[in-house]
């Protein structure tokens, strides 16, 4: 099954979208699109 994941603002979220992808068990037939900020002040940031 193919599935379309879009992730929006992630904001430097490493610790979090790493969190996310563990959840939803990725598979090599998923499409991810990231949308939004992708670092904005968290000390995750580079």
């Amino acid at each position: 099954m193919k599935r379309t994941l879009v992730f929006g603002d992630i904001h430097g979220g490493l610790k979090a979208l790493i969190q996310l992808l563990e959840k939803i068990v990725l598979n090599q037939n998923d499409r991810l699109i990231f949308l939004g900020d992708y670092v904005d002040g968290w000390s995750e940031s580079a």
